[in-house]
């Protein structure tokens, strides 16, 4: 098989995934882990020869933003180029041997973390840790499965007679990775892209200044579509605004000519629109002196489902309404355990909203709830103990108890 560093949008991740890693410390978190339990697969990927499942780079990306901070654009960055790099692999010749491989693989592994869980004398952090590992190889068995489907559902309408894949391959010059030049799309844009940063050879790319270099000519890309993405936003504003400005006219007229069922209907309609407009029509609504109609606006907007909730809190905060934000989510703790636990996954892990919430739940739910909410997602106990600490010494020494008894863990 052709080295992959002759494949442009393929390098391109490669560069980029060294990058990420050359930057996360070699001694703890995921990229530790990893080097452990599968140092020739990771070595693999780390030199081009591999390609890690997306559930895979996620990890490296959540120590990098644990570290450095969440930076919305290196994720989507390493989402776009990890996307073009699973063109170039799954072009290949032997894709559907590889995938099939892949699929047994992770329904293995899964069948036997599911097989482990189940021991008994099993100490809280070794089924911690088991529920991660199951849920990991869950995922990557699920990505897996439907790079197969989309494989075989390409080949079936560009190759549908019985033996067309051998003869069409013969008939082409095959390029790197093994695969047909013209047997995936490559919109142009994306091409020139890529063969731009794959300028250097594997072996530079390495831990220094090669990545470094790549990295300086990303952000000068990164800086020209933010420059773009800053100019459209502010045109999105100006229009939001002139629509926030209208409702509230709208409103005025409605209440005056007693048309109540109007308004709220307009209110509604107004809290199922984009989540970033909800800041800019309290401002106007509040400007012109019309905050029983901000109050309105809030109530219905408790009601949204777990999602929307929560991107409507976060637009308020974000907008300077964090009092408005609070008591938005304030509202959520009655909701079933199943909505809070999605609320809380969608709020920003360093948001003081998402602490607001658990605290809610600490101080006026029973204690089985909370239990049981830790049941659905382990990830919550760290946020809901560091609460419970904010709540009271009493309140932390409680949970830390009941987890306890609930053979859950009591750290974090």
């Amino acid at each position: 098989m052709a080295s992959p560093g002759e494949v442009p949008a393929f390098n391109a991740f490669v560069s980029h995934l060294r990058w990420i890693a050359s930057l996360l410390p070699a001694e703890d978190g995921w990229l530790a882990v990893l080097a452990v339990r599968d140092t020739d697969r990771l070595r693999a990927c780390l030199e081009g020869r591999d390609l890690p499942a997306w559930e895979t780079v996620t990890l490296l990306l959540g120590d990098y933003e644990r570290r450095y901070g969440v930076d919305a654009p290196a994720r989507k960055q390493a989402r776009e180029l990890h996307a073009q790099a699973v063109t170039a692999w799954d072009a290949r010749l032997d894709a559907e041997r590889y995938l099939a491989g892949r699929v047994a693989q992770a329904e293995s592994e899964r069948a036997e973390v599911a097989g482990r869980s189940r021991q008994e004398h099993m100490s809280r952090d070794e089924l911690a840790w088991a529920r991660a590992e199951f849920a990991s190889a869950q995922s990557r068995y699920e990505e897996y499965t439907v790079r197969r489907r989309s494989l075989a559902e390409y080949r079936s309408v560009y190759f549908p007679a019985p033996g067309a894949v051998g003869e069409r391959a013969e008939s082409m010059e095959v390029g790197p990775l093994g695969s047909a030049p013209d047997a995936v799309p490559r919109p142009e844009g994306t091409m020139r892209r890529a063969r731009r940063l794959a300028g250097s050879s594997l072996s530079a790319l390495a831990f220094g200044t090669a990545a470094l270099s790549m990295e300086a000519e990303l952000s000068e890309e990164r800086a020209a579509a933010g420059a773009a993405q800053a100019a459209a936003r502010a045109q999105q504003q100006a229009v939001w605004t002139r629509e926030a400005q209208q409702i509230a006219a709208q409103l005025e007229v409605l209440r005056v000519q007693d048309e109540g069922g109007r308004a709220h209907e307009l209110l509604c309609e107004a809290v199922e629109g984009e989540a970033a407009r909800l800041p800019l029509l309290v401002r106007a609504l509040e400007s012109g002196a019309r905050g029983s109609e901000t109050t309105v606006l809030l109530w219905e907007a408790a009601s949204l489902p777990p999602l929307a909730l929560a991107d409507a809190a976060q637009a308020l905060d974000g907008g300077g309404y964090r009092d408005h934000a609070a008591g938005l989510l304030r509202q959520a703790s009655g909701r079933a355990l199943k909505d809070i636990a999605t609320l809380v996954a969608a709020l920003n892990e360093q948001s003081e909203l998402r602490d607001g919430v658990l605290r809610d739940v600490l101080t006026t739910r029973r204690r089985e709830d909370f239990i049981a909410l830790a049941r659905m997602d382990l990830l919550l106990i760290p946020p809901l103990l560091a609460a419970a600490r904010q709540v009271s010494a009493g309140c932390s020494q409680d949970l830390r108890y009941a987890l306890r008894l609930a053979g859950l863990p009591d750290v974090g």
